[in-house]
């Protein structure tokens, strides 16, 4: 398989949320015993992707603190702050020199 990446969207505000997402971002909701981004790193790795890219805004904090603590193996995760009111063309162009070919976006 080609080495590919994956670049995840976790700098919004989650306002269609906003009941939850007060206190923390979206993709840190878990779901069952685990939060949303992890299950998405897990989908994607599952089909061989070990590289990914987080575009950070909203929280960012959070992020920084959850991603010391898990424990994700054989995965490769980098943490971007692409800003905090930045729309999501603007955060890819921040992230652009970090992608090598191909990639996802979710």
């Amino acid at each position: 398989m080609k080495d590919l990446s994956a670049v995840i969207l976790a700098g919004g505000f989650g306002t269609r949320l906003s009941e939850l997402t007060k206190k923390i971002p979206k993709p840190l909701i878990k779901i069952g015993n685990k939060p949303i981004i992890h299950h998405i790193i897990d989908h994607y790795s599952y089909y061989g992707v070990k590289k990914f890219i987080v575009c950070l805004g909203y929280k960012k904090d959070k992020f920084l603190k959850y991603f010391n603590k898990a424990n994700i193996d054989g995965i490769e995760i980098r943490l971007v702050d692409t800003g905090l009111n930045s729309f999501t063309g603007d955060r890819v162009k921040k992230i652009s020199k970090l992608i090598k070919g191909d990639f996802f976006l979710t």
